[in-house]
Parts: structure tokens; C-alpha cells; sequence
């Protein structure tokens, strides 16, 4: 085994990483890596939903809080984080949308 100092990463034994004194298995890591691909696809295609396509605010809130949920069934602890960091730039793009279907409406 080689000897760690708190900040290196190693491979121990087959599959295990050791970061500082917390161990950490392949599997697991591989693990969070999809959690993240599914949430990064997630809020890609909500951003798409809501600046595509004509749409109203309360169907643009129904899109957000599907995330939402979508987001807590990847990260179950994590309903703040979202609603600190997702959920304003959701809801600015919402309105930036809406602001611009009225005035291509507007404009016929």
C-alpha cells in the first residue's frame, strides 16, 4: 500500500481510492459520475423546454418542479442546493422567454 500524504489520491487493493483518511469505492465513484451526467441532462433539457416553443408560466413552473423532483431523486439532500442554484436561473430564463413571446406576439 502505498503511503499517503491528505491531499493524494491512490489506487489500494483493486478497486479502492483513498483521499486523505476516507475511502472510496470505484463502484460509488462511478456511481456519483451518472447521478451528475443524469442531472446535467436534466437541466439541459429543462432549459430547452422553457426556451423553446411557445409556453406559459404556469406551465413553466410545472417544468421547473418536475426538475425539481427529478433532482431529489438523484440527490435526495439537496432540495436547498437546488433551489439556490437551479431554480433562479430556471425561473430568469421562464421570464426572459415569456418577455420575449409578448413582444413577438405584440409585433404580430
Amino acid at each position: 500500500t502505498p503511503s499517503m500524504l491528505p491531499a493524494q489520491l491512490a489506487v489500494v487493493g483493486r478497486s479502492v481510492l483513498k483521499v486523505g483518511v476516507a475511502m472510496v469505492s470505484q463502484e460509488a465513484l462511478q456511481h456519483e459520475e451518472e447521478q451528475m451526467r443524469l442531472l446535467k441532462w436534466l437541466a439541459d433539457a429543462t432549459v430547452w423546454r422553457i426556451t423553446v416553443g411557445p409556453i406559459t408560466r404556469a406551465e413553466g413552473e410545472q417544468i421547473i418542479e418536475a426538475t425539481r423532483e427529478g433532482v431529489l431523486a438523484l440527490f435526495p439532500d439537496k432540495g436547498d442546493l437546488f433551489d439556490l442554484v437551479l431554480r433562479p436561473r430556471f425561473e430568469r430564463l421562464l421570464g426572459e422567454h415569456l418577455e420575449e413571446e409578448f413582444w413577438r406576439k405584440l409585433r404580430g
